[in-house]
């Protein structure tokens, strides 16, 4: 089988976008850190890059240089370009010249989609936008007049262009729904792992008998719209407050993944679809940030596919390259280079071919008029050819069989770009300040995690931890073994060196004296990129993390030059193996920094809202496959991701604004202090005579929401906080807080009436 010609950088690399620079080098110790690859002239960059460039092993390359080579893994054949089959490779890899880092070329303009849609949580915070340009309120508000009011609504009215004038109404979600005292009901069942069919034979158990299925799905997504808005303004207020006084903070991110699955809708096709929902929790007080779902529910396979690859006139399925020779070839779209770069392909193409399939199957032989019928079934054919040609012969990306699928509207998104939109999003969030990031050891975060923070690893202000597991499946007797183990060892070293301090400050002292250097978990974290890495297995043994080793892969730049230090090998983290007096004291300060880094790394914030999740919320059960595209169903899983994705949403801002919780951050946490408790009176077997009996030391731990100790919800004095009322919040437009509409539409009581319209209900009566 014949190949198609090799192709070089500067004909495929995609082009540059504003948001972030993803095709680059990922190293921080090297000059093309950031830079773009450049073509022609050498090209000496930034006053920082050259800095770099003096103090590395770069001496004779230039900035921006860089070569390509194809990936090994995503061999294609084609059989649409020529009467013979070619092969072609579908990836790119770019590597950088100076360090050997190897990067998987990505699109960034499919990264920029990507921020945008979970940006407005899937278009949920969207707002308004005028029918006639189709421009948004909260783009530009100033632009949109009011034009008195409309009912319970407020009318507005957008000057399109010079002759154009649109008037339309805006009001809130709630007013249109005529049964609002189950609200509350519905929600608290929904958090607290009530299925959907339990929820509705609940609410037809009172006096309102005639509640369906219908009722419950306009709750959920009113729910998630004021819920999310009322958050996002919340933490404005918070960052603003922060800014405004000026301080810096150090934020300690925790960021891991959860892998749900939805059910499969058919018994032709026992398939679940599996979404990964990353989420990140700052580590000190449980607030969780975000969740968001590798899947876009605003996508129509077929109708995207049509615009894309059907009516757009400037699109076409390969692209001409021209040789040295001056001769020229046709080569398919790159992966990257594609409309659908973003989505996971495969999954993408087969719901399209599906939906078109499983209509003329089922639909056209019930269409009354068969005239029609006929027509359609034509059209139809002719698109489902059209969609298999390219699927199957031109790109041959095929991967799963989804015959006789009913598929949802949607589709996947590949797990880079929402991770890396997710982590972009998640710094937005966040005022001035250093930032922590601990994640999982997924060989998934290698690729964008270096470029999402380079403007804070530049400024000295970010450090990327990553935590493995090695015991992460094991049983619970294993653990308790391990814990009690642990304990015993600790208290003995305190006895041995007299040691009488709070735990906290002990604790990394242990850390430094017992700690043995790891090896990485995967290959994902070696190579020129993680040159000065460190991984270390620490003794501390917790019920969530028991067997853990900390991996120190991208540090601030005092800690980085320890590292280097110890990965060329002139200092060991083994005392004993050090032979000067010189390399022994560093080896020991060396230990003792570290340490105090370790010591800090869990992923503990994360993982117990993930287990709240599966705990509580009902459609969120393991399937009997685990993590397989052929897990079996599991009883109350959602059919559809948009359905999951709200309800993750809802019990998000549920879990950090209105559940006091205790959160337990390590047995030195001050707010966690051994007291006496009170005496006790039992009755003594056999008689009527009663005893006091002095109860155990227990620890007594405030609860909070993980917002109050965030400090999103401010606390006043020292009385307890209680956290909002929930009634007060739902009825209120929290979605265009900020903006003049709010004051058009706030209301003063928890049903959503204004005063006025009880005044005049009275009046009447």
């Amino acid at each position: 089988m014949s190949k198609l010609p090799n192709l070089n950088l500067e004909q495929v690399l995609p082009e540059n976008d504003d948001v972030y620079a993803l095709n680059v080098c990922r190293n921080p110790d090297c000059i093309n850190f950031t830079e773009r690859p450049q073509f022609g002239r050498p090209h000496h960059a930034s006053k920082q890059a050259a800095s770099a460039k003096r103090n590395s092993n770069s001496f004779g390359r230039n900035v921006g240089d860089y070569r390509m080579e194809a990936s090994r893994n995503k061999n294609r054949h084609t059989f649409a370009i020529s009467p013979n089959p070619l092969e072609w490779q579908d990836g790119r890899n770019l590597i950088c010249n100076c360090c050997n880092t190897k990067t998987t070329i990505v699109s960034e303009h499919a990264l920029r989609e990507e921020i945008e849609r979970l940006s407005s949580m899937n278009g949920v915070l969207s707002g308004p936008a005028c029918p006639g340009c189709g421009k948004y309120y909260f783009g530009a508000p100033h632009e949109f007049k009011f034009n008195g009011k409309n009912g319970d609504g407020q009318r507005l009215i957008h000057q399109c262009d010079t002759t154009t004038t649109k008037r339309f109404t805006v009001s809130q979600s709630h007013v249109s729904q005529r049964k609002r005292e189950s609200n509350h009901q519905i929600l608290n069942m929904l958090i607290n792992g009530a299925g959907f069919r339990d929820v509705v034979r609940m609410l037809a158990s009172g006096k309102d008998k005639k509640v369906g299925f219908s009722r419950i799905y306009n709750r959920l997504f009113w729910l998630e719209e004021v819920l999310l808005a009322y958050e996002k303004d919340q933490l404005e207020k918070w960052r603003n407050r922060i800014e405004k006084a000026g301080h810096k903070n150090q934020h300690r991110l925790a960021t891991d993944a959860l892998v749900l699955s939805v059910n499969w809708e058919t018994s032709e096709d026992r398939r679940v679809t599996m979404l990964q929902c990353t989420a990140t929790a700052d580590a000190d007080s449980g607030y969780v940030y975000r969740i968001d779902t590798n899947f876009d529910p605003n996508i129509d396979p077929v109708e995207y596919f049509d615009r894309e690859y059907v009516r757009n006139l400037k699109f076409k399925l390969s692209k001409r390259y021209t040789k040295k020779s001056g001769a020229s070839f046709n080569y398919p779209l790159l992966e990257f280079q594609r409309p659908t770069a973003r989505f996971q392909e495969p999954l993408f193409f087969a719901s399209a071919l599906h939906h078109v399939s499983l209509f003329i199957e089922q639909k056209l032989p019930h269409m009354i008029d068969k005239l029609e019928a006929a027509q359609y079934e034509r059209i139809l054919d002719r698109k489902k050819r059209l969609i298999s040609r390219i699927y199957y012969d031109y790109y041959d990306i095929k991967q799963y069989d989804r015959d006789h699928r009913a598929p949802f509207t949607g589709t996947l998104i590949s797990e880079t770009y929402t991770e890396a939109a997710h982590l972009a999003l998640v710094k937005e969030l966040l005022p001035p300040g250093s930032i922590t990031l601990m994640t999982d050891a997924a060989s998934s975060m290698v690729r964008h995690v270096p470029l999402i923070f380079a403007n804070e690893i530049k400024q000295d202000e970010f450090e990327w931890l990553a935590v493995h597991l090695a015991n992460k499946q094991a049983s619970k007797p294993t653990r308790l073994a391990a814990i009690k183990t642990y304990k015993e060892a600790f208290v003995q070293w305190m006895k041995t060196n007299n040691f009488n301090a709070p735990i906290e400050v002990l604790r990394p002292k242990f850390v430094s004296e017992y700690m043995t250097q790891a090896k990485s978990p995967n290959d994902s974290f070696k190579g020129p990129g993680f040159a000065s890495s460190l991984w270390i297995n620490t003794p501390v043994q917790t019920g969530y993390e028991v067997g853990k080793s900390v991996g120190i892969l991208v540090a601030k730049k005092r800690v980085r030059k320890m590292l280097h230090e110890v990965s060329s090998g002139s200092v060991s983290l083994d005392l004993n193996a050090n032979t000067t007096a010189v390399t022994k004291a560093k080896a020991s300060l060396f230990r003792d920094e570290f340490s105090s880094i370790i010591d800090a790394s869990s992923l503990q914030a994360v993982d117990t809202f993930f287990n709240s999740v599966r705990e509580r919320l009902s459609p969120t059960g393991r399937t009997g496959g685990g993590a397989s595209m052929t897990g079996t169903y599991v009883q109350g899983n959602s059919f559809n991701p948009r359905v999951l994705t709200a309800l993750l949403n809802i019990f998000r801002v549920s879990y950090n604004f209105f559940e006091l919780r205790p959160f337990e951050k390590g047995d030195g946490d001050p707010s966690q202090q051994a007291v006496q408790s009170t005496t006790t009176h039992i009755t003594v077997p056999g008689t009527n005579k009663k005893v006091a009996v002095k109860g155990r030391p227990r620890k007594v731990i405030e609860k909070r929401t993980p917002a109050m100790r965030h400090g999103i919800q401010q606390i006043q004095g020292n009385t307890t906080q209680q956290p909002p009322d929930v009634m007060k919040i739902l009825y209120q437009p929290w979605l265009y807080a900020g903006t003049p509409l709010w004051d058009k539409l706030s209301t003063h009581d928890v049903d959503g009436r204004t005063r006025k319209g009880k005044l005049r209900k009275k009046r009447k009566m």
